[in-house]
């Protein structure tokens, strides 16, 4: 989850062990500290969703907090399981228009890493033999039509000219995003006609894959030099 000033869990770390998320340190008079989060607790939930799946609650968590929410956190310790009521600080009228944004090209990018995700699980099932080629490259088409598609949202989603860090990095994570949606097509293309040319995919995959962490890490540049978020060290 998000570190957020004044905000969700904000001063607390952790750590994941075979899908349990443990408590490891809570700054002193931090919104973590006031909702009653000790160290040593087990975070359980966060609005009911288990927190084992770490990347899937590091997205919701931040929807929650463009959105203006609260969340209720459940946590065990002590033997005990009980429940924490966080909530979030008001947000500035800036704060609230970047975080807007933020979540906007958020969702669109969440969409296009789910249709590349996709289309790889895909491709190794026909690599390993357990798929047909042909449904493979059937489904190429729709793929590749939905990666344009949002790369063309994204390409038209305009990023304001304002002064700050994080409109500058949020703009570079946008241009990155542009960027590796045009690896992402050319890679599933490649991928169906040279199934079994495994080198060729992978260096492919490599470029996605760089392309990912370079948009990953200016958005969560842009999240932290807003000031809403200073640090992501849960979820």
């Amino acid at each position: 989850m998000a570190i957020a000033e004044g905000g969700v869990l904000s001063g607390i770390s952790f750590s994941t062990i075979n899908g349990t998320v443990m408590v490891e340190d809570v700054e002193s008079r931090s919104a973590a500290e006031d909702g009653g989060i000790i160290v040593g607790d087990r975070i359980v939930s966060v609005d009911g969703q288990d927190t084992s799946l770490a990347e899937e609650m590091d997205s919701y968590v931040e929807e929650k907090l463009a959105e203006g929410c609260s969340v209720i956190v459940e946590v065990e310790g002590s033997g005990k399981r009980r429940l924490v009521w966080i909530r979030l600080p008001k947000m500035s009228r800036s704060d609230s228009r970047f975080l807007d944004v933020y979540a906007h090209i958020r969702e669109h990018w969440n969409n296009m890493v789910s249709v590349w995700d996709s289309a790889c699980s895909l491709y190794y099932d026909v690599a390993s033999g357990s798929e047909d080629e042909d449904l493979f490259r059937s489904s190429v088409l729709k793929d590749t039509g939905e990666i344009q598609r949002l790369r063309t949202v994204l390409i038209d989603t305009t990023i304001p000219s304002l002064p700050g860090p994080f409109w500058t990095e949020l703009s570079r994570a946008k241009e990155f995003m542009e960027w590796t949606a045009f690896a992402m097509d050319e890679a599933i293309q490649n991928m169906a006609l040279e199934v079994g040319n495994k080198n060729a995919v992978r260096r492919r995959m490599n470029s996605v894959r760089w392309g990912r962490s370079a948009v990953e890490r200016h958005l969560s540049l842009a999240f932290r030099e807003s000031g809403v978020v200073t640090e992501r060290s849960f979820f």
